[in-house]
């Protein structure tokens, strides 16, 4: 058991949660509708299924520009830093 506050979750860990909840939920929508146009059932699991990759792929990929971003973001403000002592 780890000693960490309820309301302190890293980022890495949110936004994966985040994109796998998305990832699922888009998955399983995209295969119900194809259900409802009468698609036949492997048709509908397949068409969900590359949803939920498609979805992660691209929920993975923000993560990564928002780690870049933020390294950025800090490397700008170390330089100001250094630029106004």
């Amino acid at each position: 058991m780890t000693d960490r506050a309820h309301d302190e979750i890293p980022l890495r860990d949110l936004c994966t949660s985040l994109g796998h909840r998305i990832a699922v939920a888009g998955g399983c929508l995209v295969a119900l509708l194809s259900l409802l146009n009468h698609v036949r059932v492997s048709t509908a699991a397949v068409r969900g299924g590359l949803t939920f990759l498609a979805v992660l792929l691209v929920a993975r990929w923000g993560f990564a520009a928002l780690c870049q971003a933020h390294a950025l973001d800090e490397a700008e403000r170390n330089d100001e830093e250094e630029s106004a002592e």
